[in-house]
Order: structure tokens, then sequence, then C-alpha cells
């Protein structure tokens, strides 16, 4: 009976993949340690913002995490995590030399309806009612 020939692919132990934990709020973002050495080295303090960013991306999108063989490629720099977290920090730049208030004039009139709605002055001196308004100022409003 002749020999058996084994193919040394399969004689060969495999290596064992390295061992990837859940990060993020719902724990969906899988990552090893070494790909979270690198990430922490790329991102510094905006790793667990990018991290939610996807985390809550896969929690609504139920077929993301099929699509993504890999979240540390989703997570490196050039992919649209990356670009939300940079357009994060640019918003919270923006509000932070603004002090806090809107400087757009789209902003400050969406502000000045929902006072207007919740039945507060415009101006914030007092409240409105639309009873007090002449049918000028009435139009003006409702358009």
């Amino acid at each position: 009976m002749p020999a058996r020939v084994v193919p040394e692919s399969a004689t060969s132990t495999a290596v064992a993949k390295p061992l990837k934990k859940p990060y993020g709020e719902n724990k969906h973002v899988l990552l090893t340690d070494e790909e979270g050495a690198k990430l922490r080295e790329l991102y510094g303090h905006d790793l667990a913002v990018a991290i939610n960013i996807l985390d809550g991306y896969i929690e609504n999108n139920g077929k993301a995490a099929k699509r993504y063989k890999s979240h540390y490629m989703v997570l490196r720099r050039g992919n649209w995590v990356w670009d939300k977290v940079q357009n994060m920090k640019l918003t919270e730049k923006r509000l932070e030399n603004a002090g806090g208030k809107a400087k757009n004039f789209k902003a400050e009139e969406r502000e000045a309806m929902a006072r207007f709605i919740r039945g507060e002055s415009v101006n914030h001196d007092s409240k409105v009612n639309d009873s007090e308004l002449s049918m000028e100022e009435l139009k003006q409003l409702y358009g």
C-alpha cells in the first residue's frame, strides 16, 4: 500500500490569530491589542470618540458588522470615521470660539422661532401671546 502524501500546509501547526477585544459602548468594535496601540498613537485622546462613532454605526446598521472585515482598517486615518472625528472637533472649536452662541443667521432664526413657539418673547423680555400681536405682526411671523 503506497504511503499517503499529506500537503505540507496541512501538517504545519496553525498560527493562532491574536484575540480581538470588544470596544465601544455596545461592544461591537473588535480590535487586537496591537491594533489598539497603533490607533492610540494615531488618534490619541480622540480614539474613544472614533470607536464610539463606529460602534454606534454598527449598532444602528446591522449589515455593517458583516460588511467590515477589519474594524482597524475602518478606524485608520483617511476613512469616514476619521473624517467624522475631525468634523466634530472643528464644530466644537467653532462653538468654543463663538462663546456658545449661534453665529449664522439661520441658527439665530431657528432659535427665535423656537422661543416664539414656546410662547416666549424673541428678545427674552416677556411672554408673548398671539392675541397681543397686530395682524401685520402675525402675517410677518406666520407668512
